[in-house]
């Protein structure tokens, strides 16, 4: 995960991110009466740094999990697979270890360092002479929905991009070029396999009880995670594209994409209170990590009632309502949430407490109680 986390601490809201747990955002009508922070967020910053934990950590996470999660079928699985020949033997090269050569750039060493562009989520190549790579199949790794379509279309670009030149591990394995496809001494780009890893369907149990733990009660799911299935699945469809369905459920990675972004924010909380800058106003009556995870949590129920004053676009709210019940009560419960008039809402303890309440005698609680 160490590259995912260089790649979130690169952007320039990540600089967001650590001033709203130091410093907090303008503070809202109901706490007037607090000291004001010397550096705290806008309500337009507040809005793009809840748009950065969404809709970049969540998803780098869970497209990361999903990478880990392919390696094995990628390495080892297609060799042995009829459907697949000519792949026994081949090396799977991920994609953070790929770059290309940015069209219309002929300069020496343009296929590596930063003059270069990011390539495809994987290749299967066979290296031959010289180190010299032929490229058999190359791999998109979704961890959401996409549509047959767009996949093509970026596969397609991906061969382009590959055939300009790219490098692995910043050694020019093809710097003027790339071999295509099976056999020969040219390339074929139609005989490069177009691999494409999505993950399962099924849901998690969303089931869960409650158990005490000294003064405070922690909220545990009703049965350990397992896939209802014991390997990945490989399909040929009709488009001509190779299918590996993971046995972990796109259900699964987000969940567990939540409690990486949860456990990873909690060190940048850390981080903050062991360098702490002038003016900082993080708890000191808790554990560095909880504070800064509570203060990310009392932003966000911050940013839903800014959103709903100023009557914002309804599909951020309910972005930012699911990140704080998942981030304050877990999966199970934080997720997908309605009360029983079907209002997506935050989350309250008396929530919790009519879900335990409204269970049939001998089951768990659920999130959803009929």
């Amino acid at each position: 995960m160490s590259d995912v986390i260089r790649g979130i601490e690169s952007r320039g809201r990540f600089r967001l991110l650590k001033r709203l747990i130091a410093f907090g955002s303008l503070l809202p009508d109901w706490e007037k009466g607090y000291a004001q922070s010397t550096d705290p967020l806008s309500d337009d910053e507040l809005a793009s740094c809840v748009d950065f934990i969404e809709g970049h950590m969540v998803a780098k996470f869970q497209g990361k999990l999903a990478e880990i999660l392919a390696v094995p079928m990628l390495m080892h699985g297609l060799a042995g697979d009829r459907r697949l020949p000519g792949l026994v033997g081949c090396e799977y090269v991920s994609g953070d270890r790929i770059r290309c050569r940015r069209p219309n750039d002929e300069r020496v060493g343009a296929a590596s360092g930063r003059a270069s562009m990011a390539g495809p989520d994987g290749i299967i190549v066979r290296r031959g002479h010289r180190n010299l790579m032929r490229v058999l199949a190359v791999v998109e790794i979704k961890s959401m929905r996409v549509s047959v379509r767009r996949l093509l279309a970026q596969t397609d670009g991906h061969l382009a991009a590959l055939a300009r030149g790219f490098s692995v591990d910043s050694s020019m394995a093809n710097s003027r070029g790339a071999l295509l496809g099976p056999g020969g001494q040219a390339s074929n780009p139609a005989g490069v396999f177009r691999i494409l890893v999505v993950p399962s369907t099924w849901s998690l149990n969303r089931d869960f009880r409650l158990q005490r733990r000294g003064a405070a009660t922690a909220i545990v799911p009703a049965q350990p995670v397992e896939p209802p299935v014991s390997a990945d699945e490989l399909t040929v469809t009709s488009d001509g594209l190779t299918v590996v369905r993971l046995r972990w459920s796109r259900d699964a990675l987000r969940a567990a994409a939540f409690s990486l972004a949860h456990r990873y924010m909690r060190e940048v909380g850390v981080a903050l209170a062991n360098h702490p800058e002038p003016g900082a106003m993080l708890r000191t009556d808790m554990s560095a990590g909880d504070a800064g995870m509570n203060e990310i949590l009392h932003q966000l129920h911050v940013a839903i009632f800014r959103q709903m004053r100023m009557e914002d676009d309804p599909r951020r709210r309910a972005r930012t309502i699911e990140l704080y019940n998942v981030f304050a009560y877990g999966w199970a419960i934080g997720h997908g949430f309605r009360d029983r008039d079907g209002q997506l809402r935050p989350l309250f303890h008396e929530d919790i407490e009519d879900m335990v309440k409204s269970r049939k005698p001998g089951s768990q609680a659920s999130p959803h109680p009929s």
